[in-house]
């Protein structure tokens, strides 16, 4: 079908990255899992050609795929993994089945949000009829946004709560000036620029009325600290996108630094 961004889909991976790929979808693994470990997670920012070929897109799970549960996709953010969310799922009710998405950060926001919404499309097609809830730190809910675009109107029905923290939906002004001046530019700086085009065209359609859209923004360096126009990573102005926010259901200050937001209290 037509994407709704420019995207060389035509490379086919070769048979080995495919075969990687069927068994990282709903593979079960652990907190341990070396695809989550540090030198890992900067391979995927700094190398994500070397991520992919080694490691490649993942979509797991901590326990055996239970129908009874209700099913919460985690997104980490740039230069994170899954693990970014271990002591937060420690918190979180046995209700729910943990799917946890790893990607190479470095790529293009189009090209991950196309593997996930892949993912997604046939695990509300075929592995579940629950409805989904998706949790996103910092650059996941901004590729978690460009799945929901991607998604047909079946599977967004099919996705019930949507919560983001701290995502800079107006870019960041580190990726335009690495696109502008480093010698080596990380395609995903391109797609967190501001204005760019991937970030323009995440807003352009409304997201599904089933959808309700939890917008936290974190507004300190320090918990429980005072505001100093930004996390310590991302500007508020950045978190508090008009565009983002008109199509919020609600919206939450937490006085916490950038990484602090996934563990808050809150």
């Amino acid at each position: 079908y037509q994407l709704p961004w420019s995207v060389d889909l035509s490379a086919q991976m070769p048979q080995e990255q495919i075969s990687r790929a069927k068994q990282n979808y709903l593979q079960l693994t652990t907190w341990d899992n070396p695809a989550f470990s540090e030198d890992n997670v900067r391979k995927g920012l700094w190398q994500p050609l070397t991520f992919y070929e080694q490691t490649g897109y993942g979509l797991y799970l901590l326990e055996e795929l239970d129908p009874a549960k209700q099913p919460l996709l985690l997104v980490h953010g740039i230069n994170g993994s899954p693990l970014n969310f271990r002591a937060l799922a420690a918190e979180l009710s046995e209700d729910y089945q943990l799917l946890l998405f790893q990607y190479p950060s470095g790529f293009s926001l189009e090209y991950s949000a196309y593997v996930l919404h892949r993912a997604v499309s046939d695990f509300l097609g075929h592995r579940t009829n629950k409805e989904l809830h998706i949790l996103a730190h910092s650059m996941g809910g901004l590729l978690s946004r460009g799945m929901l675009l991607l998604n047909n109107a079946e599977t967004n029905a099919r996705i019930s709560t949507y919560i983001t923290l701290a995502t800079p939906w107006s870019g960041h002004d580190a990726a335009r000036l690495g696109v502008e001046w480093a010698p080596v530019i990380a395609p995903v700086w391109r797609s967190m620029a501001p204005d760019s085009s991937y970030l323009q065209r995440i807003f352009a359609e409304p997201l599904a009325e089933s959808i309700e859209h939890y917008l936290f923004f974190s507004s300190a360096h320090s918990r429980n600290g005072p505001s100093k126009g930004d996390d310590g990573v991302v500007t508020v102005r950045s978190q508090l996108s008009y565009h983002a926010q008109k199509q919020a259901s609600a919206v939450y200050g937490i006085e916490d630094n950038h990484s602090g937001i996934i563990n808050n209290p809150c």
